[in-house]
Parts: structure tokens; C-alpha cells; sequence
């Protein structure tokens, strides 16, 4: 790899759009371009952001030494296998793949290779969280909603794996330990007063009670996470929208209560 790293995108839909934006002006990379499969939507971000882009996923690999791949999720492991077994660094989109399976032979390729695989779990970073952080002391129950308005984008995968994977990468953070116990259950409504149960594993860390509720069918978005520690300590802290403007608004709170059934 050179001094100055090449760095292109794969993908440049709604999301990919900002992250060729953001890196095209991003110090200490060279931005190598990006590639999209629809010509018209390629010539659009192209003239709109003054970016050069590839006809090729192989025309962009050539010209970078890592990529950041914002493709639908069932692309991951084709476009991330290609880019490591060139040697590359990745960052992928969550999920990494559709399938565990999958997830792992990228890993193992990219140790074989000796090159980085990033995910973006970004919800550890969000303004809200980082503050409540250092109040957070051995959570004994945790609850996370994640509503938000339905969106095409990700409906190619089921909701755990779009909306609840947030929850599920917050929860192990806010506890700060790898997942020893696995349940179960989620609930999904397809239509009005119509529920069917698919079991499925969720992490949850030892001696944790946890409870992640996504919601993809929710009017206006929203992320309310409560948290209550042995000392009694429960935390809230979220983003919503608030008003006409649209704009988050973050907030985080202590609230010291009395004597519960979590001792």
C-alpha cells in the first residue's frame, strides 16, 4: 500500500452517496472513485459530487487499496470476497452478510490475506450513547426499541439483521463482555393484527436481562434505550425526531430510584 491510501466505494445509493461524499473530502486518503451498477444514477452522483467513477467493480479495485461496500446485503460476500482475496481492507455495511456461514469465510480469508474487515456498527458512537456511557455500571436489565418508517432499502433481509443488529452490537457494548446466553424469540407483524413467531438467537451477555424491540413499520423514527444497574441507576438515551425540522434530538438522563427486583 502506498503512503496515502486509495480508498473507493462500492455502491452509491442512498447511503453510499454520503460516504463517497464524505470521503472525497477526507484528509489522509486519496479518494480512488466509485462504481455503481445503474448508469444513470452513476452519471448522476458523478456530476453531483465531482467524483471520478468506474464502470467495474475490478476497474475500482485496481485503482484502490481499500473500499467501503454500501451494496444490498445479499451482495456483501460476493464484492468483500473479491476486494480481500486482492489483499484489500474493507468496510462493510451491516450486516456483514445474510448468512454466519458466510461471515466466517470472509474472515478467514481475510486473515489468510492479512487485510482488515470493518463492519459499520455505528450506533456505539452516536452523541447520546457516549454520554451516557460512563453511567452505565454492570446493567442487570436493558430495554432498546429502534422504531423507524418502513423503508425498501432494507427489506432484503429480515429485520433482526437490519434494524435489531444495532441493539444487538449497543447491548454488547454497554455491557462490555462477549455473549454467553442466547434467546429467542421475535415477534413479526406483517399486517395488522396478524403476528407469526420465527425463532431466532439473539446474543445476550451473561447475568444480563435484555429486551430489543425493532419496529420497521413505526410513523417516525426513534431510539429509546433504558438501561438499570445493580446500584439502582437507570439510564435513558436515544435519538428522535422532534418538531417540523426533522432533526435529531439526542438526549441522555440519570434518574436514581429506589429498591428493585433487580437486586
Amino acid at each position: 500500500m502506498k503512503n496515502t491510501p486509495r480508498v473507493g466505494v462500492v455502491g452509491a445509493g442512498s447511503l453510499g452517496f454520503h460516504h463517497i461524499r464524505i470521503l472525497r473530502d477526507l484528509p489522509g486518503i486519496e479518494f480512488s472513485g466509485f462504481v455503481e451498477s445503474r448508469a444513470e444514477r452513476r452519471t448522476e452522483v458523478e456530476k453531483e459530487l465531482r467524483v471520478r467513477s468506474h464502470v467495474t467493480l475490478d476497474g475500482l479495485l485496481e485503482a484502490s487499496d481499500a473500499v467501503v461496500i454500501v451494496v444490498p446485503t445479499s451482495s456483501h460476500f460476493a464484492v468483500a470476497s473479491a476486494a480481500i482475496e486482492r489483499g484489500q481492507h474493507v468496510f462493510i455495511e451491516k450486516p456483514i452478510t445474510t448468512t454466519l456461514e458466510e461471515a466466517d469465510i470472509l474472515l478467514d480469508l481475510a486473515r489468510k490475506k492479512g487485510v482488515m474487515v470493518q463492519i459499520g456498527h455505528i450506533e456505539r458512537f452516536n452523541r447520546a450513547v457516549r454520554a451516557a456511557l460512563p453511567h452505565v455500571n454492570s446493567p442487570r436489565f436493558i430495554d432498546s426499541e429502534r422504531l423507524a418508517p418502513f423503508s425498501p432499502r432494507g427489506s432484503g433481509v429480515a429485520v433482526v439483521l437490519d434494524l435489531m443488529i444495532h441493539d444487538i452490537d449497543l447491548l454488547l457494548t454497554l455491557v462490555g463482555s462477549e455473549a454467553r446466553t442466547r434467546i429467542a424469540r421475535v415477534w413479526l407483524a406483517k399486517k395488522p393484527r396478524k403476528r407469526r413467531a420465527l425463532p431466532r438467537d439473539m446474543p445476550a451477555p451473561a447475568s444480563t436481562r435484555a429486551m430489543c424491540r425493532p419496529r420497521p413499520l413505526h410513523p417516525l423514527p426513534a431510539r429509546p434505550t433504558t438501561t438499570m444497574s445493580a446500584k439502582h441507576v437507570a439510564l435513558a438515551m436515544g435519538a428522535q425526531t422532534s418538531g417540523s425540522s426533522g432533526r435529531p434530538r439526542l438526549w441522555a438522563r440519570r434518574k436514581v430510584s429506589g429498591p428493585t427486583a433487580m437486586e
